[in-house]
């Protein structure tokens, strides 16, 4: 159990939303903080991927580069 205290403007949105989509304000801060835990937890992944992408030598080309190379057209 967690008791927190938000600022009038925020629970007034969360109010609103909880209103708007027939959900609970509990059951949106869970949505809310698991979608955030997720999303981190892919950011630092993504961040150890592209380091060790890096230690191993590899190169990155621009996006211009690569349009040029499969030749897009705009």
């Amino acid at each position: 159990m967690l008791t927190i205290n938000i600022p009038p403007h925020l629970e007034n949105l969360l109010n609103t939303l909880a209103k708007e989509q027939g959900q609970t304000k509990d059951y949106l801060i869970c949505s809310i903080l698991e979608s955030y835990f997720e999303d981190r937890e892919n950011a630092l992944s993504a961040d150890k991927a592209y380091a060790e992408f890096l230690e191993n030598g590899k190169k990155t080309i621009s996006l211009s580069e690569m349009e040029s190379r499969l030749k897009f057209e705009e």
